[in-house]
């Protein structure tokens, strides 16, 4: 489903996804502009990545474009999407997702949350967080899983992002390491 406007179909999407568990593929994106605020905003993503979870065969994840934030990150590190030992996604797409958005209070969670779930993952090998406004201490949580012995990343895509030059350290010195990137 690429640029399409949901408005209040969410639900039923999330309904019918809920209602049988044998995709291997699921790609909600809004490459081109920006979603509006009203037509796809963290709560509405959360529920449609919960209604995922059942699909235990999904090796792609694409969710460009959806206002993915903290409630949608705790959705993917809850769900099984990521930590089940059993998870197949390969791919996951997170691109142009305001993931830390620096005004909430909470605006370091998404990160984190994401992060803990990619700490338990030995299935992912394609990640995709380009502008997605991680902030400085969410961008060390993500490291840090980056860093563990079980993450298998082969193509990582951090494109449109700021860093400070100690996360740039970081990150440079972790990636120098991993020799599947």
């Amino acid at each position: 489903i690429v640029n399409c406007m949901l408005g209040d179909l969410h639900s039923e999407l999330a309904s019918a996804l809920a209602g049988f568990t044998s995709l291997t593929e699921f790609v909600l994106s809004h490459r081109h502009g920006k979603t509006p605020w009203e037509e796809m905003c963290d709560k509405k993503a959360a529920r449609i990545i919960s209604a995922l979870a059942g699909h235990s065969g999904l090796r792609k994840l694409a969710l460009s474009g959806n206002q993915i934030g903290t409630l949608g990150c705790a959705a993917l590190a809850t769900t099984g999407l990521l930590q089940n030992p059993e998870s197949r996604l390969t791919d996951l797409d997170l691109t142009d997702n305001p993931i830390n958005d620096s005004g909430r209070p909470d605006a370091d969670l998404g990160a984190q949350f994401l992060a803990s779930a990619l700490l338990g993952n030995t299935s992912l090998t394609r990640l995709s967080l380009g502008c997605t406004d991680i902030t400085a201490e969410g961008w060390t949580a993500m490291i840090a899983a980056f860093k563990s012995s079980t993450c298998r990343l082969e193509h990582l895509d951090l494109s449109m992002n700021s860093f400070d030059d100690s996360t740039f350290t970081s990150l440079s010195n972790v990636l120098a390491k991993k020799c599947t990137l």
